[in-house]
């Protein structure tokens, strides 16, 4: 009988853990049962603990890299685990680190970034037994609107990057927020760890930043990331140390408005005054311009001026969904349903 997805479980292995996320939201809306795992060691275990039909492992790791720990899967008594599909994920694209990779023990190789359809593409060749429709109508839903996020994220490809999470405008908007969050701080901590002589750590926190980076679309960031990274490398220098601060603090700037917008305060006064039908209709159809041209901060301030009110409840269903979708600079949409409550309130 054909597996589904539903029956498939795949280990998921990353220190990383805004890595691991992207990654997981991916599989899981095609419907894959997924297990994290921190560090190569915990996912030795974790094989050795239960079963699984494919492995995604991260290359560069501490307490035990990918490599390493594919070589003791390899190794462990247990029958499956010698032929259990073990995939490489890493930012190098270099010939020879895949060669590395498939001498250690495995099976292929997904560059980092994960890109969906070679996600999907290796998702095919290594589970034939499940069923492939899912993945078809996966790759093929609808694109999101994006148009207003894109605007105010001018140094992000926000269009790849919310196809790294399956057009999940939350979770994405979740993404920036911990991104700001884990490297607000990033010239500082880089700094420290130079000053204290821990040469892997610094290395391998500007490696997170560009694979971060370049997961959300950062793709400046990431680039100027990697040169700072193959630079310390090889000579211990930081001296492209303010070409990534710099671009890094633009990008936080920018995020920072996104995500202050995001959250500006809209909640129900419980002690605001009874708006009328015709002062709710008013305010509603005073939103339609300024989502449909984009003008993010008008969209807020109008927002703002119908939650400060309250309203029958009749409303409420109705301004539930377009709060929802502004929240989520699903615009255009936003801008649809207004329209379409509207003419049938008439």
């Amino acid at each position: 009988m054909t597996r589904t997805f539903q029956q498939s479980k795949i280990l998921l292995v990353d220190d990383n853990d805004m890595g691991r996320q992207m990654v997981r939201a991916l599989l899981e809306n095609i419907g894959i049962d997924v297990v994290e795992a921190g560090n190569g060691l915990d996912a030795i275990d974790k094989v050795a603990a239960e079963e699984f039909d494919l492995v995604l492992m991260d290359v560069q790791m501490p307490v035990l890299d990918g490599r390493s720990a594919t070589r003791e899967i390899r190794n462990l008594d247990c029958p499956y685990s010698k032929t259990l599909p073990i995939i490489a994920m890493t930012a190098n694209s270099y010939s020879e680190f895949r060669v590395e990779s498939l001498a250690a023990g495995m099976n292929g190789h997904l560059e980092k970034p994960i890109d969906l359809k070679v996600l999907c593409a290796e998702l095919k060749r290594w589970l034939p037994h499940i069923e492939r429709h899912q993945l078809d109508t996966f790759l093929t839903q609808p694109e999101a609107d994006f148009a207003a996020l894109a605007k105010l994220l001018p140094r992000v490809d926000v269009k790849s990057g919310l196809q790294r999470v399956a057009g999940d405008q939350k979770l994405y908007l979740d993404l920036l927020a911990r991104f700001v969050e884990n490297f607000s701080a990033f010239a500082a901590e880089f700094l420290e760890f130079i000053k204290r002589g821990e040469k892997t750590e610094a290395v391998r926190y500007v490696h997170t930043l560009k694979g971060v980076a370049g997961g959300l679309g950062a793709t400046a960031l990431q680039h100027l990331a990697g040169k700072l990274e193959s630079q310390f490398v090889q000579t211990e220098k930081s001296a492209l140390l303010a070409d990534v601060v710099e671009e890094l603090s633009l990008l936080l700037a920018d995020m920072d408005m996104v995500l202050k917008l995001k959250n500006h305060p809209t909640a129900v006064s419980p002690a605001g005054i009874m708006g009328t039908d015709k002062e709710f209709r008013t305010l509603l159809g005073q939103l339609e311009e300024p989502l449909l041209n984009l003008k993010v901060q008008q969209v807020h301030e109008i927002l703002f001026q119908i939650k400060g009110k309250q309203w029958p409840q009749k409303y409420h269903s109705t301004l539930n969904e377009v709060e929802s979708l502004i929240e989520q600079y699903q615009f255009a949409p936003a801008a649809g349903f207004i329209a379409d409550f509207l003419a049938k309130d008439e």
